[in-house]
């Protein structure tokens, strides 16, 4: 049962239309629910105070921004916040080339289904999580980012674009999901990768879209292609 019934609702209505599409897409819609009763559980202990805590400070002032991997690594050590930029090598190459290339990426895992939202696990949150197949799931971003401009452009609310968030076990095989290879094996150097030990996330959006700010578990994001 769900500490939240009124999430419910919503959620029920994006797994009945997901799988009358796509009935494969009950499994991707099972782990945003888990991702649900994770995120909202009760908390045993409070979380810690941070430095975000303080409203007179800002993201320049609290995230380090390192020059070395050795740097990158003190921080983390320290809990700090992070950004290291121009940090990919060559070793990333073939990520640019097939993630950063549309339709590259296409051609190797359009037809995968995927998750699709405004944030990650949306249907968690009581917001629209589509399962689509990742060639569709771009299409929209495209279209729903075209229309985002528009709405900037006359001084209106943006509505922000849907954006592809799916995610691999590390510690698993090619046969666990369609997208697997697709992503581990164009995985560049890094200086944690010895820290990953569970999940590896894979976003693909187009402008204006992406999460807002928000609290994190310790997490590594690499940018291959856009601007953050």
């Amino acid at each position: 049962a769900s500490a939240l019934p009124s999430i419910d609702v919503p959620y029920k209505d994006v797994i009945s239309g997901a799988v009358s599409k796509h009935p494969d897409a009950l499994q991707l819609l099972a782990e945003s629910r888990l991702e649900r009763e994770r995120w909202h559980a009760p908390k045993q202990e409070p979380a810690p105070h941070t430095s975000f805590d303080a409203s007179d400070q800002n993201c320049d002032e609290v995230v380090a921004v390192a020059h070395t991997d050795d740097e990158v690594l003190d921080a983390i050590r320290n809990h700090r916040p992070v950004i290291r930029r121009d940090a990919l090598d060559a070793s990333w190459n073939k990520a640019r080339e097939d993630w950063g290339d549309r339709a590259r990426l296409e051609a190797l895992g359009g037809g995968a289904l995927v998750r699709s939202g405004p944030i990650p696990y949306a249907s968690a949150f009581a917001t629209t999580e589509r399962v689509l197949t990742l060639r569709e799931a771009m299409a929209r971003s495209a279209d729903e980012s075209a229309n985002a401009e528009t709405q900037r452009r006359k001084k209106k609310d943006v509505e922000a674009p849907s954006y592809v968030f799916e995610q691999i076990r590390w510690d698993g095989v090619s046969t666990d999901h369609p997208l697997f290879d697709v992503i581990k094996a164009r995985v560049g150097d890094s200086p944690v990768s010895d820290m990953i030990i569970h999940d590896a996330q894979f976003f693909v959006g187009s402008r204006y879209s992406g999460a807002p700010a928000h609290y994190h578990s310790h997490a590594m994001n690499f940018l291959v292609k856009g601007k953050k």
